[in-house]
């Protein structure tokens, strides 16, 4: 639940840089499995790894990142890649390069497996959050200022462990379509919220969709919080593209066409997370 300071009245409006209309994130999900990843051809059985499952996975550490820095760097944007410990620790080359090529990269606990979940147990926690930036920062030369739990399921122990080692924001929330500011002891974090609807996972590969379910879901989503922008209320969105799934050749036309779609707009902000995130650090006014 978010830290509004008076909950029965509307958050008040904010002024994004540049006095945009509207922010909008693109997420690349670079992620390690142990056992198997979102797509299965058939029921996994008790304590199996699903080699087919892996490989799916694999195809995005391999070929689609690539095929998805190639589309940054032509249309131009930046992006913020949520990153496994087990992804960076095997592809830290791919890793290196996407940091040099002014991409974030954020921290994705250390596996994305269905059963990497964020625990209760303190030192449990500090040992996941550690380990994970500790391979990011290996790889990169720079350690992650955000982090986002598998499914953006988290903890107080694990918000607590992120805290105390740097971690700027997390975005293991859906409760706005903004970032807010906690307090984690007496730490100021920058909860940043999950706006859930343009996601390849959820909009694509889980339901079966089209490619084009995907387009159109990113421009009506998009449509609305621009209006409301230009009624002076801007919000964010995430554009969210799993590595080993936007990273395949059937999802970039339609990619492309949403891309140049939402850069056909005027008063845009493609942003870095970390970027709005301090946005809202830097503004006490915009706190709660």
């Amino acid at each position: 639940m978010s830290a509004s300071k008076d909950r029965g009245a509307p958050r008040l409006p904010i002024k994004l840089p540049e006095n945009a209309r509207i922010c909008v994130n693109v997420d690349l999900a670079f992620e390690g499995f142990h056992t198997a990843c979102q797509f299965r051809q058939r029921a996994p059985l008790p304590n199996q790894t699903d080699h087919f499952s892996l490989s799916f996975a694999e195809y995005g550490l391999r070929v689609g990142i690539w095929r998805l820095l190639d589309a940054l760097e032509e249309w131009g944007v930046p992006a913020t890649c949520i990153t496994s410990g087990l992804a960076a620790e095997v592809y830290p080359k791919t890793l290196k390069a996407l940091h040099q090529a002014g991409h974030e990269v954020m921290a994705h606990a250390w596996t994305n497996d269905a059963n990497s979940l964020a625990t209760d147990d303190e030192q449990t926690e500090a040992q996941e959050v550690v380990r994970s930036i500790d391979a990011i920062r290996q790889a990169t030369g720079e350690a992650p200022v955000g982090w986002m739990s598998p499914g953006g399921v988290g903890t107080p122990a694990r918000l607590r462990a992120l805290a105390s080692q740097g971690i700027l924001y997390n975005c293991d929330d859906a409760s706005d379509d903004l970032p807010f500011v906690i307090q984690v002891g007496d730490i100021p974090h920058v909860v940043y919220p999950r706006t859930i609807g343009c996601n390849d996972l959820s909009n694509w590969l889980n339901p079966s969709n089209p490619p084009s379910a995907f387009l159109e879901a990113i421009k009506a989503q998009f449509d609305q919080y621009y209006a409301e922008g230009v009624r002076g209320r801007p919000a964010c969105f995430d554009i969210t593209l799993h590595a080993h799934m936007a990273g395949r050749a059937l999802l970039m036309p339609a990619l492309h066409e949403a891309m140049r779609y939402i850069l056909g707009h005027r008063g845009v902000w493609v942003a870095r997370k970390r970027e709005l995130a301090q946005w809202i650090l830097d503004h006490p006014d915009y706190h709660g």
